[in-house]
C-alpha cells in the first residue's frame, strides 16, 4: 500500500475542533489558547482513496480486513489496520529528535491515576485531577517506543500535541500529579497536533507553520 500526504483544509480544521471538544483538559485548553485557523492540516492516506472520500474522516479508508473469532466475548473482531499511523510516527520521531525543548504528549482518554495497570506503564507520564497524560520527552526516540505510546493511549479518540516547551513549561517528572497552570503553559506551547480519523486507522494533523511537524518553532 503506497501512502501519501494529503493537505487538507477547513472541514479538517473544523473535524479536529470536534475531537478536541470531545478530549479532556489540556484539548479544551488548547481550543481556547491555540489558534488552529494559522498553519496547516494534512494527513496520510493511501494514492487509492478518492478525493472525494478524504473529508470522510469518521469512515474507514483501508476496507475490511480479516475477522477473528474471539472465544472468550463470543464475538468477531476485526483488528484495525494501523500503517497509516507509520508516517505520523516518522513525523513524531522526527520532531522530538530536534533537541530536548521538545515533547509529545497524548491525552488518555479513560484512564484514571488509580488505576492498576498504570504501576506497570514503561512510557512516562503525570496525572492532572482524574486524567492521566502520557509523555515522550525530546531527543532520540525509538519508533517501537512511539508506537507504544499510542497503543497505550488508548483506542477511543487519540489525541496527541506536540510541545516546544521553556523552563516554565517543561514537561512534569512522570508519575506526578501537576496544577492547571501547569497544563495552561503546556498547551501555550503547543505548536502541532493529530488527532484519531478514520476509523481509527490514521489522523488528521495541524501544524502551526507549515505541513512539516519538524519546522513547527
Amino acid at each position: 500500500m503506497m501512502i501519501t500526504r494529503r493537505l487538507l483544509g477547513a472541514a479538517a480544521r473544523d473535524y479536529i475542533r470536534e475531537r478536541l471538544d470531545d478530549g479532556r483538559t489540556l484539548s479544551s485548553l488548547v481550543l481556547a489558547l491555540v489558534d488552529l485557523q494559522r498553519g496547516a492540516c494534512w494527513t496520510y492516506l493511501p494514492t487509492t482513496v478518492a478525493e472525494e472520500a478524504v473529508t470522510r474522516f469518521d469512515a474507514s479508508v483501508t476496507g475490511p480486513g480479516l475477522r477473528f473469532w474471539d472465544p472468550a466475548n463470543a464475538v468477531w473482531v476485526a483488528p484495525v489496520d494501523t500503517r497509516l499511523q507509520e508516517p505520523v510516527i516518522d513525523d513524531i520521531q522526527a520532531y522530538l529528535a530536534q533537541g530536548p525543548e521538545r515533547a509529545c504528549v497524548f491525552e488518555h482518554q479513560l484512564a484514571a491515576p488509580g488505576d492498576p495497570w498504570l504501576q506497570g506503564l514503561t512510557i512516562p507520564h503525570f496525572f492532572y485531577n482524574d486524567e492521566v497524560y502520557l509523555c515522550l520527552h525530546g531527543g532520540v526516540q525509538e519508533r517501537s517506543t512511539i508506537a507504544k505510546a499510542f497503543t497505550e493511549a488508548g483506542s477511543f479518540n487519540t489525541i496527541g500535541f506536540l510541545i516546544s516547551h521553556t523552563e516554565t513549561a517543561l514537561p512534569p517528572a512522570s508519575g506526578t500529579s501537576v496544577p492547571r497552570d501547569a497544563l495552561v503553559c503546556l498547551a501555550r506551547s503547543v505548536t502541532a497536533l493529530f488527532v484519531e480519523a478514520f476509523d481509527g486507522e490514521g489522523c488528521v494533523l495541524w501544524s502551526a507553520q507549515s505541513e512539516s511537524l519538524t519546522a513547527s518553532k
